[in-house]
């Protein structure tokens, strides 16, 4: 009897709780959902996916508005060590490698330059003047040691002459001639009536010896007077010529069928040569090295070069005189 009552209190009570939240005396909280098993479900027309109703209880799921979130590296642990990760942002990309510096190239220095005569500077310098320079005699060497101070006739023909004969002689002296075997002479004055027979740097001419040391390929011949107004002005690529002023050996005859006429050149020689001395060793490009014999005459002043030369030591340029009453200038280039 007294269970009964108890579940008959139970029961008023429960109705008394549903009734106040319906009479407006508490919230009107809507559910609609299974009341068996409380599984939300979808409101008419909409469909919610897996998971639960929107925040604001409109029964959607809510939409994700908010831009996407860059990677960021996994991070890295705190310095507490709390195990934790500590999250670093986002990181900026690494900087691109810079690549190697090369050296800058090496000039490798430049390398001596060791003329072997005047047409080689001609070659490496075209705008070169006429004046003295250095040569070597063994300019094919690594370290040449023989250098040589020579004059150097930059602009006739094209320039590139060596001179190795030079007698500037004043009429009315009969010097001694100079054979240089270890030097060159060089130019002094361009005047006649100069006696250079004193400066042994000026006068003289280079032994067979010193000329064996070159490939020479040309002769020039030079000379004027104040006996005549003519002057011999020429080249000869004869090789028995050359061979002559190298050797002292052989004749230089044949240069009338071989030569080549240059700037100021008016003398009938060597064209008209008629004779000429040979095997003359030294004296070769000294010694009536060509002259024109005028026949009939047994010893007539010949038109010659000669330099001292003959049995009466005379000093000729393209005229006969046998004798050094005049002045003379003889010079001898080759290239």
């Amino acid at each position: 009897m007294n269970t009964l009552i108890m579940k008959f209190a139970l029961l008023g009570l429960g109705t008394s709780l549903l009734g106040s939240c319906s009479n407006g005396k508490g919230p009107d909280i809507p559910f609609n959902g299974d009341v068996a098993t409380g599984t939300p479900q979808p409101s008419e027309g909409e469909q919610i996916p897996d998971g639960t109703a929107g925040a604001d209880g409109s029964g959607q799921a809510p939409v994700d508005t908010a831009p996407p979130i860059p990677a960021t590296n996994p991070g890295t642990p705190p310095l507490d060590g709390s195990g934790g990760v500590v999250n670093n942002g986002p990181q900026p990309e690494p900087p691109a490698p810079t690549p190697p510096v090369s050296p800058p190239p090496v000039t490798p220095a430049p390398t001596p330059a060791f003329f072997a005569d005047c047409l080689e500077h001609k070659k490496a310098n075209p705008a070169a003047e006429t004046g003295e320079y250095q040569i070597f005699l063994d300019a094919t060497a690594a370290s040449p040691q023989r250098s040589l101070t020579v004059f150097c006739d930059m602009d006739v023909d094209g320039g590139g002459w060596t001179m190795f004969l030079n007698y500037e002689h004043k009429g009315g002296t009969n010097p001694q001639l100079n054979v240089k075997n270890n030097t060159f002479p060089v130019r002094g004055t361009l005047d006649l009536g100069v006696d250079e027979s004193a400066f042994t740097r000026f006068w003289g001419h280079a032994s067979n010896a010193m000329l064996a040391n070159f490939p020479i390929k040309e002769l020039r011949f030079f000379c004027k007077t104040n006996a005549v107004t003519q002057v011999l002005n020429f080249k000869t690529s004869d090789p028995s010529c050359i061979a002559h002023a190298k050797t002292g050996t052989g004749t230089c005859l044949n240069i009338k069928n071989s030569f080549t006429r240059l700037t100021s050149h008016t003398s009938l020689l060597p064209e008209t040569l008629t004779n000429a001395g040979s095997n003359k060793g030294n004296n070769a490009m000294t010694d009536d090295v060509f002259s024109q014999v005028i026949n009939g005459d047994p010893n007539p002043p010949d038109p010659t070069w000669s330099i001292r030369g003959g049995a009466n030591l005379a000093w000729e340029c393209g005229f006969g005189s046998n004798n050094a009453s005049f002045d003379t200038i003889h010079r001898m280039y080759f290239r």
